[in-house]
């Protein structure tokens, strides 16, 4: 998780900068495991973003850095909502425990990015 909070598309670009991209959570184990190293850096108590968006097509969530679509999803109640038409980008909620929200792509929030590798590193983030 980075120190440096940035808006969606820059984070997305700083990952791409390492090889990397912003974190797709595809599965309720990664997103469980997403929820509790966010947890783990406690001076970071604030949403952050993740690599979901719906900026190509309204509503059709996909993940960004591999051009696939978002079938398993952790949404909060009531998301995504597109408040006054201008949410498409993806984050993890800090305050309801790391459920997923539609926020402002301009909002600047800290982020996790995530990367492939051949070793086999457990609890390992990139970020």
């Amino acid at each position: 998780m980075t120190r440096y909070p940035m808006q969606w598309i820059e984070a997305m670009t700083f990952c791409k900068t390492f090889d990397a991209k912003l974190a797709e959570v595809e599965t309720a184990p990664e997103d469980t495991f997403l929820r509790h190293e966010a947890n783990v850096y406690k001076a970071l108590e604030k949403s952050f973003w993740i690599g979901g968006s719906d900026l190509i097509a309204e509503g059709k969530w996909m993940w960004m850095t591999s051009h696939t679509p978002v079938h398993y999803t952790n949404w909060n109640d009531g998301e995504p909502n597109n408040i006054n038409g201008g949410e498409h980008c993806m984050d993890m909620l800090f305050y309801t425990s790391r459920h997923w929200n539609d926020e402002r792509c301009d909002t600047v929030l800290p982020f996790i990015c995530e990367k492939e590798t051949s070793s086999p590193v457990i609890g390992m983030l990139v970020g």
